[in-house]
C-alpha cells in the first residue's frame, strides 16, 4: 500500500522501510543556502500557521548532533560497503571543513547520514535523483560518488528553473543541478520521446509555480508536475515504487500516483503531511485514507501523543503547537 509518514527520513528509514526495497529515489532536500524556509498554510479554521512552524530550515550548524553523526560516519561508511581509502579521507576533510566552513560541514553530513541509508533501500536496477543548487552541488556530488560509486554516476541534469537575467556584479542564478545515480549497471531507464510543444515546454521549465496556476499549494520549493513525470517515467516501470523523502507538497507522489506507480512520502513538517493529505491525496487525487494509501507518524489518541514524545520529542513539540492551533 501507498505510505505517508509524517519525521525524520533518516529515523522513518532505518525505522520503517530498511528492510523495503524501491526502485526509485528522488530527493528535493533543504540546500546549503543559509536561509530558513516558510511555508504558511490555512489550517480548516482558515487560520494561518504561525511563521515558526517550518516546512524545513537550512540554517546549519555544529550541534551535538552533527558532531556525533560527524564522528561515527565512518562507522556508518564501512558497514554500508565504501571503501577504506575513502573512509580514511572523511576525517581529513571534515577537519579540514570546521576550520574553514563549519555550516558546511554541518550541511555535509546531515546529507551523507542520509543518502547512506538510501542506498541501502535502493533495489539493484534501482535510481537516485538529488536535487540540489550551486551552493553545495560540487561536495555532495564527491560524496555520491563514493557512496554510490564513480561507475554508477549517470548525469548530471542541468534544470533551468527561471529565464536569463544578471544580478549585482555576476551573472544571474538560473539554474538547479539534478544528479543521477544508478544502483548498479542494470538500472532502469525508458527514454523519453516528446514532440516539441510550446505548453509543454512552458510547464516543465516553469519556476516558481505560478501562483494562478492549478497545481500550485503555496510551496515555496514546488515544482512542475512536468517534470517530475518525467523523471519518474524515465527511471521505473509501471508498478514499481518511488520514495520521496523530502515529500514537501508531494508533487512527487502525485506523478507517481498518475502514471501508475506506487509510492512513499516522508516529510519532516506535520503541517506538509497534512496539506498532501486534505489537497493533493484527496482533493486532486481522490484518493482516500486508509483505502489508498497509509498515514504512518501523527498521533491520534493519547497513545499515539505518547510514543511520539518518546521517539521525538521536537516533533512532538511541533505537532502539539500545531493542533493547538487548529483548536
Amino acid at each position: 500500500m501507498n505510505r505517508l509518514y509524517y519525521g525524520d527520513c533518516l529515523t522513518i528509514i532505518r525505522e520503517h522501510l530498511r528492510n523495503d526495497r524501491v526502485d526509485l529515489i528522488y530527493l528535493d532536500p533543504p540546500f546549503n543556502s543559509n536561509r530558513s524556509y516558510n511555508a504558511i498554510y490555512k489550517t480548516e479554521t482558515g487560520r494561518p500557521l504561525p511563521d515558526q512552524i517550518e516546512a524545513f530550515c537550512d540554517a546549519w550548524t555544529l550541534d551535538e548532533e552533527r558532531e556525533r553523526a560527524i564522528q561515527t560516519m565512518p562507522i556508518l561508511m564501512r558497514e554500508a560497503g565504501v571503501s577504506d581509502e575513502v573512509v580514511e579521507f572523511w576525517p581529513l576533510w571534515m577537519n579540514a571543513l570546521r576550520n574553514t566552513n563549519s555550516r558546511l560541514l554541518a550541511y555535509l553530513s546531515y546529507m551523507v547520514e542520509r543518502l547512506i541509508w538510501m542506498r541501502g533501500i535502493l533495489k539493484p536496477t534501482g535510481s537516485l535523483y538529488l536535487h540540489c543548487d550551486p551552493t553545495a552541488s560540487h561536495y555532495i556530488k564527491v560524496m555520491l560518488d563514493t557512496i554510490f560509486g564513480h561507475d554508477n554516476f549517470r548525469n548530471e541534469i542541468i534544470w533551468k528553473r527561471t529565464s536569463a537575467h544578471n544580478s549585482a556584479r555576476r551573472c544571474g542564478p538560473i539554474h538547479d543541478v539534478i544528479f543521477l545515480y544508478s544502483a548498479s549497471s542494470k538500472y532502469v531507464w525508458n527514454q523519453q520521446y516528446q514532440a516539441y510543444d510550446k505548453d509543454y515546454v512552458d510547464k516543465f521549465y516553469k519556476h516558481p509555480i505560478q501562483s494562478h496556476a492549478e497545481e500550485d499549494l503555496g510551496y515555496a520549493t514546488q515544482k512542475p508536475l512536468a517534470l517530475m513525470e518525467r523523471i519518474i517515467a524515465a527511471s521505473s516501470n509501471p508498478g514499481d515504487v518511488v520514495l520521496d523523502p523530502f515529500c514537501g507538497c508531494a508533487t512527487t507522489i502525485e506523478a507517481a500516483q498518475k502514471i501508475g506507480r506506487q509510492w512513499i512520502g516522508i516529510d519532516i513538517a506535520i503541517h506538509a503531511i497534512k496539506r498532501i493529505a486534505a489537497v493533493r491525496l484527496s482533493e486532486r487525487l481522490g484518493l482516500v485514507a486508509g483505502k489508498n494509501y497509509q498515514v504512518e507518524g501523527i498521533p491520534r489518541n493519547t497513545e499515539g501523543a505518547k510514543d511520539l514524545w518518546e521517539r521525538d520529542k521536537y516533533h512532538f513539540q511541533k505537532w502539539a503547537v500545531e493542533q493547538r492551533m487548529v483548536l
